[in-house]
């Protein structure tokens, strides 16, 4: 998984990262906060006050001195563990993102497949005719300007053999067939919904042949 890096596509390229930035997982904070709910001072407080403590050992005095090992060995977990806090709460922002887009990233699988000509399929039948597409794996897979998202499912088609004059006649064929597709989808940074295009489209028929 890609995030933004201080000066990469982000509008503001001069800032840089901040811990709720990074809890937001690279996302618009409007949009996180605003229309995910995703509350980020929950998984960036913990690592202010690791950070905090270890900015106070740096400044070698009297009483911030830690000579034990036990009291090391807690620090170190204790900034272990809110970075992975941190790390996490970028994942579970993603994953929001993908149950928010959902319904929007199936329309938009269906509206390629019935709008353009996919010649995997075009060689099976004299028409096919794109019934559903059904995602069942969404992946966030890089943000910089832009987010892209990997999708994974079936899409279910009639392939049909013959024309109407031929169904009327009896001599039409059709059946209904399912096969599995994936896709690579970009939408704006600054506002997920908007989607500008869906490419690498690929539906594998080589079941079909065997």
């Amino acid at each position: 998984m890609r995030v933004f890096r201080s000066g990469e596509g982000h509008p503001d390229r001069h800032a840089r990262p901040t811990r709720p930035f990074i809890a937001h997982g690279g996302l618009a904070p409007d949009y996180v906060e605003k229309t995910l709910g995703f509350a980020s001072v929950d998984f960036t407080a913990p690592l202010k006050q690791a950070m905090d403590e270890l900015n106070k050992r740096t400044h070698v005095k009297p009483d911030t001195v830690l000579g034990e090992e036990e009291p090391v060995r807690w620090l170190a977990a204790k900034v272990f563990d809110a970075i992975e806090g941190l790390l996490e709460a970028a994942d579970e922002c993603h994953l929001e993102v993908v149950v928010e887009l959902r319904d929007q990233i199936d329309q938009q699988l269906l509206e390629r497949m019935i709008g353009e000509t996919i010649g995997e399929l075009d060689i099976l039948s004299g028409h096919t005719l794109v019934g559903r597409a059904e995602t069942t794996e969404i992946e966030v897979t890089e943000i910089t300007d832009q987010i892209r998202f990997r999708s994974e499912g079936t899409i279910y088609v009639t392939l049909q053999w013959g024309s109407g004059s031929d169904f009327r006649g009896g001599a039409g064929a059709w059946m209904s067939e399912e096969f599995p597709f994936s896709a690579a989808l970009i939408t704006a940074t600054a506002d997920p919904s908007k989607f500008e295009a869906v490419i690498d489209l690929n539906v594998d028929t080589d079941g079909w042949y065997e």
